[in-house]
C-alpha cells in the first residue's frame, strides 16, 4: 500500500478487506469461481485491468507488451490472458493490484467518501471496483476497520 500511497486508516482497512474477500481469505490468486481466464491478483481483477497494471509496472511492462501485441485484453486468448495475470499474480505485485486499481481507477469522491469513514464510504469504494455490499462481504469491512480501531 506504501508503493501507491495509501496510509489513511480507512481506506488501508477497506482495500484489505476487498483483498480479503477477493482472495478467499487470502489462500487464492486467481479466479476459481467461475474460473474466469485471465482473472486474479489479490483482488481478483479482469483480465481488462490486469493488463493495464501489468503495463504500469517497470519489471513487467515489456513482457505484457509482447503478450498483448497491441490488443486490448478483451481481444486476448484465454492464454494470452493467463500469461499477463501470471507477470502480477504473484506476491511481487498480487497484492499491490488493489491499491493500483484504487489509485487508478476509483475518482477523487469515492477517496473522499472512503477518509471520512463508515459504510457510506465503503458502498462507494465496492461501487468503484463494480460489486455491491452484502453480509459477507461487509462482514470482512467490518473486521479490518475494528483491526485497524475505526
Amino acid at each position: 500500500m506504501i508503493a501507491n500511497s495509501i496510509y489513511h486508516p480507512t481506506e488501508l482497512a477497506a482495500l484489505l478487506a476487498l483483498i480479503a474477500f477477493e482472495s478467499g481469505d487470502f489462500k487464492y490468486n486467481r479466479n476459481h469461481y467461475p474460473g474466469r481466464p485471465g482473472q486474479g491478483t489479490r483482488n481478483m481483477q479482469m483480465p481488462d485491468f490486469n493488463l493495464a497494471y501489468a503495463l504500469s509496472l517497470d519489471k513487467v511492462k515489456g513482457e505484457a507488451a509482447k503478450i498483448a501485441g497491441g490488443k486490448e485484453a478483451d481481444a486476448l486468448s484465454d492464454a494470452e490472458k493467463d500469461q499477463i495475470l501470471d507477470l502480477v499474480a504473484g506476491d511481487e505485485f498480487g497484492w499491490g493490484s488493489a491499491a493500483w486499481f484504487y489509485n487508478t481507477e476509483c475518482a477523487d469522491d469515492v477517496h473522499t467518501a472512503l477518509q471520512a469513514g463508515g459504510k457510506a464510504g465503503w458502498d462507494k469504494y465496492l461501487g468503484c471496483v463494480g460489486v455491491e455490499s452484502s453480509a459477507e462481504r461487509d462482514a470482512y469491512w467490518t473486521r479490518a476497520s475494528a483491526a485497524f480501531g475505526l
